[in-house]
């Protein structure tokens, strides 16, 4: 599944989105 999020305006905000969504690794 691909993140809603594509916007790369905010990679502090996408990166926030995708370490919640796929958790820390």
């Amino acid at each position: 599944l691909e993140p809603l999020i594509v916007y790369d305006a905010d990679n502090e905000y996408t990166a926030l989105v995708k370490e919640i969504l796929y958790g820390s690794k």
